[in-house]
């Protein structure tokens, strides 16, 4: 469905039945127009890219890592404005990739977009086949020094990326650094536990805990996960229609995490050569 237009009747610009990933994947947003729009997120996308991924490591069939590629082969240069000069990473394109939706880069979405072709590639196992999409990422990070805001669904993401180069590459031991500083604001200058729920998002809080779970686990970080279940657990069944899936999903994955870990489903190397890139 989501690779189709939004009246279903034609799959996206540039998919066909053999590269039926070649035209996208839009986000599923109801709206046609406006700020919340339909479109194609570059987040969303790198999460996509994963879960082909993960299916692949589960069932031992690597026809899934290879939509994956085909995937990121039909989007990156849609995402990617002045590539040959100072590039440039848009956050949402249009439903057909024709123009920007949201021209701003998020802060995560190159190191997102870095760490998932070198997955990608690695799993394939047929040399740097995403060389191309690895350089565009990398000098986009060269260009933009790392940032993570409080948010906490950008806290959990942060940790969840830097733990697959954790001791291998230096942006990462500093990305996890940032992002634990700020977990730790969040409760003991910002007073977490007092914040009403009813301004929260509980799928932001489980991908906290689905970082923490997958980067380290120690007494100090399990006590904020404990915390943040306990607060949450009782109010599931209040969740708004439109919240409800996203939600059920996010605290699926805070509480069994095996897939997004580094070789929670099998051994994996997300890199090829440690002293590069």
């Amino acid at each position: 469905i989501l690779g189709r237009t939004r009246n279903g009747k034609s799959r996206l610009p540039g998919a066909t039945d053999d590269n039926p990933l070649g035209g996208g994947l839009r986000i599923g947003k109801l709206k046609d127009a406006g700020p919340d729009a339909d479109g194609q997120c570059h987040r969303c996308l790198t999460l996509w890219l994963f879960a082909l991924n993960r299916v692949a490591m589960a069932s031992g069939d690597n026809a899934y890592n290879d939509l994956a590629i085909s995937l990121v082969r039909a989007i990156h240069q849609h995402f990617f404005l002045n590539r040959t000069m100072q590039p440039h990473l848009v956050s949402k394109m249009a439903v057909d990739m024709s123009r920007p939706l949201v021209a701003s880069q998020r802060s995560l979405d190159p190191v997102a977009g870095y760490m998932m072709c070198r997955l990608l590639q690695a799993t394939a196992q047929k040399g740097p086949i995403l060389a191309v999409e690895v350089s565009d990422y990398k000098r986009v990070m060269n260009l933009n020094a790392l940032f993570v805001s409080n948010d906490t669904l950008d806290i959990g993401m942060g940790l969840w990326i830097s733990h697959w180069y954790e001791g291998v590459k230096p942006w990462a031991e500093h990305l996890s650094q940032m992002c634990l500083q700020n977990l730790d604001s969040i409760f003991n200058e910002e007073h977490y536990t007092e914040r009403s729920l009813k301004y929260r998002l509980p799928f932001h809080d489980f991908g906290a805990i689905m970082g923490v779970k997958c980067y380290r686990h120690d007494e100090y970080l399990q006590a904020r996960v404990d915390l943040i279940l306990s607060m949450w657990e009782p109010h599931l069944d209040e969740m708004t229609e439109d919240l409800m899936p996203i939600t059920l999903v996010m605290y699926a994955a805070a509480l069994i995490a095996t897939a997004f870990r580094k070789n929670g489903l099998g051994s994996e190397i997300p890199y090829e050569d440690p002293g590069r890139a």
